[in-house]
């Protein structure tokens, strides 16, 4: 809202216009009626927020995956995790996957953020 109303008012100081893509233009809109339309879409951008973080929490209650499913298979996942548990750090599990010659989701090098995202979300990191 804040930063419409700057635009609105550096258009009337500046002497430039502002058309909207509904056709309405600054020189024949009141001030009232620009101020106006914008908490109109400020107030939608929130409703569309809420809307979407209601059908997200829905989505996961239901049990549905969101996102792309993992490449990388349960077997190499229990192997990071037991890295893990044995004190390894991301960088060495990184390492240590690559020198074993298991295959990574991107490229040919584990790198370590890779490592991480598995660890957090098998909820070990």
């Amino acid at each position: 809202m804040a930063d419409g109303a700057k635009l609105v008012a550096d258009a009337k100081t500046e002497g430039w216009r502002i058309v909207g893509l509904d056709g309405t233009d600054s020189n024949t809109v009141s001030q009232l009626t620009a101020h106006a339309r914008l908490l109109v879409a400020e107030e939608e951008r929130e409703l569309i927020s809420r809307r979407t973080k209601q059908g997200l929490i829905k989505t996961r209650q239901a049990g549905k995956q969101l996102g792309k499913p993992s490449t990388i298979d349960s077997g190499t996942v229990r192997q990071i995790v037991k890295l893990r548990a044995a004190g390894n750090g991301t960088k060495v599990i990184a390492r240590l996957l690559t020198d074993a010659g298991i295959p990574a989701p991107m490229g040919n090098t584990w790198s370590y953020s890779t490592v991480r995202r598995v660890l957090e979300r098998e909820g070990v990191a």
